[in-house]
């Protein structure tokens, strides 16, 4: 994995004598190398003119603001579905009800002892803002289009609910090659590993890919675009 870039945009003071930088980390791999032949479809993305498939993420790094006070440490910590925790983790900080941008220093442990401590996304389905990281991850391609082919996605909804995302809870859904698709299955369980029971694809729909409302499965049709609402209602006439 080769880092050409490092972008910041910002630069703060943090506890314990320390600074957070934050900013895009810019990488370009190449897919024939041995150390990158197990990822998955690599060898299909496209490649700049070097021959490399380029990417960014979002990084995050605390570090002592005066380099001397380091211990020459580094702790890199994958984030948990675009969050920060291993602060909080082996620092004992609280736990957050709701994520907020903030790292809680908690009691120290590893600031007190010279540690850096650094975040990067990986995950390309994670809505990204200042609390979650993710990451710009290219589309695999065959003969000029992106790839299509099956995926599973499976829901454990909490209380009844009338639609739901093609997603991992609230991540970017997957996009559906053909929302009509007639041979697509829908399947319901009454427990995890259960036996699974079919559900008529008559009772189903797959709507539009949404970006724009991705965050809000329960919006109105009326509050869609224009351009979507009308694709909406061709598949279910009256909306």
């Amino acid at each position: 994995m080769a880092v050409v870039r490092l972008e910041v945009r910002s630069r703060t003071p943090f506890a314990y004598d320390y600074e957070r930088i934050e900013g895009t980390v810019h990488y370009a791999v190449a897919p024939e190398h041995p150390a990158n032949r197990a990822i998955v479809d690599l060898d299909k993305a496209p490649r700049g003119a070097d021959g490399r498939v380029a990417y960014a993420a979002d990084f995050c790094l605390l570090q002592p603001a005066d380099p001397a006070r380091g211990n020459g440490g580094l702790i890199v910590d994958v984030p948990n579905r675009g969050r920060k925790v291993a602060v909080r983790q082996l620092n004992r900080a609280p736990n957050e009800a709701i994520p907020t941008p903030n790292v809680d220093p908690g009691d120290g442990f590893l600031f007190r002892r010279g540690w850096t401590v650094a975040w990067t996304g990986w995950q390309w389905d994670v809505v990204r803002s200042d609390v979650l990281m993710g990451i710009e991850a290219p589309t695999a391609m065959a003969n000029g289009r992106p790839i299509e082919g099956w995926t599973i996605c499976e829901f454990q909804p909490n209380e009844p609910a009338r639609s739901l995302l093609l997603a991992n809870r609230v991540h970017h859904p997957y996009r559906a090659a053909d929302v009509g698709q007639p041979d697509a299955k829908l399947y319901e369980r009454d427990w995890m590993d259960g036996p699974r029971r079919e559900v008529p694809r008559d009772r189903w729909d797959i709507a539009a890919y949404i970006r724009a409302l991705q965050l809000s499965q329960y919006a109105p049709v009326d509050q869609l675009p224009a351009e979507d609402q009308r694709k909406i209602r061709q598949l279910k006439p009256g909306s």
